[in-house]
């Protein structure tokens, strides 16, 4: 007999057979979820990458799911449909429909390879959807290790705007590192809501595999976003030289930590004192009392510098007071 409050998880796996943008796709799926429901009591979220689909659905009721789930193998831009994971547990998605994409380097050769090692790990014992949903959607790029889970520790840059400026950051750390940058893009399940952008670069440093992840300050807002930040180790802010952007993150910043069951080491990189005080002043408050803020005195464009030598264990990463 299944527990109370345990909901039927189903994972399934597909060929796209999408032309043209695939976000786009995405999100008119959304958008017609979000207006009629699929089904409903249902709850999914269905991912882009490197060719493939995932679509995780979970609800109380199977017969339900075994609905949305016929429509899904007659729906031709899905080929090749498999289920990779069946079972019943604690739910973890809350809306009708939320999407996400992701570019990295693998192909699809190398993403039906991941799809086969999660399958055999299932077959050896039950792996949360979660987990399942984390490897697929942000895999590591780095040499895998039998047992190792991707990263170690975190530091992630996030701007007060999707600012090109700060992609540049990302990059140029890649290029140091000789490492690929992942792009990612999410939507929440509200109808017409605008995609989020993220990217991330893996680095094989002294201290152990290291992610670092560039987030948009909107981006924080969303769940499937802040669930992927569990293990999150340390958070840089990138104040720029606007009080009014930088107040506006440490708003968004503040909510995240709130609703987060983690107390990252914030880093605050401004070269203005008074921006860094105000900022650190409005992180304090409240249930943030013990967020306590650590100022980088390094200009935006020497940041990537900056973050090589921490990864390469030649600059102590400022810790929170």
């Amino acid at each position: 007999m299944s527990a109370a409050g345990e909901v039927a998880r189903v994972m399934l796996v597909s060929v796209s057979r999408v032309h043209g943008s695939v976000m786009q796709q995405l999100l008119l799926e959304r958008n017609i979820a979000s207006q009629r429901g699929r089904e409903p009591g249902v709850q999914a979220a269905l991912l882009h990458a490197s060719g493939w689909f995932v679509m995780w659905l979970e609800g109380q009721d199977e017969a339900a799911i075994d609905r949305v789930i016929q429509r899904y193998r007659n729906d031709a831009r899905h080929a090749h449909q498999r289920e990779l994971h069946r079972s019943r547990g604690p739910a973890s998605l809350v809306e009708p429909l939320t999407v996400a994409a992701t570019q990295g380097p693998d192909t699809p050769a190398d993403f039906a390879r991941r799809i086969y090692a999660i399958k055999k790990e299932d077959q050896r014992a039950p792996v949360q959807p979660a987990s399942i949903w984390e490897q697929l959607s942000a895999p590591s790029t780095l040499p895998q290790k039998a047992g190792s889970q991707p990263g170690i520790a975190r530091l992630i840059g996030l701007v007060a705007s999707d600012d090109p400026g700060s992609v540049e950051i990302i990059r140029k750390l890649g290029e140091r590192f000789a490492r690929p940058v992942v792009y990612q893009r999410f939507a929440a399940g509200a109808r017409n809501s605008p995609d989020v952008g993220g990217a991330y670069v893996d680095i094989d440093s002294p201290c152990g595999a290291m992610r670092v992840q560039l987030l948009s300050r909107r981006a924080l807002a969303n769940l499937m976003v802040q669930r992927s930040l569990a293990r999150l180790h340390s958070l840089a802010l990138l104040l720029g030289a606007r009080p009014r952007a930088a107040i506006e993150l440490a708003g968004s910043v503040a909510a995240f930590v709130d609703a987060a069951a983690i107390r990252p080491a914030i880093q605050l990189v401004t070269q203005c004192p008074d921006i860094a005080g105000r900022v650190g002043a409005l992180l304090s408050q409240g249930q943030r009392a013990g967020a306590r803020c650590a100022v980088v005195q390094v200009a935006e464009s020497r940041l990537a510098e900056y973050l090589q030598q921490v990864l390469q264990g030649t600059q102590a990463c400022p810790q929170a007071a």
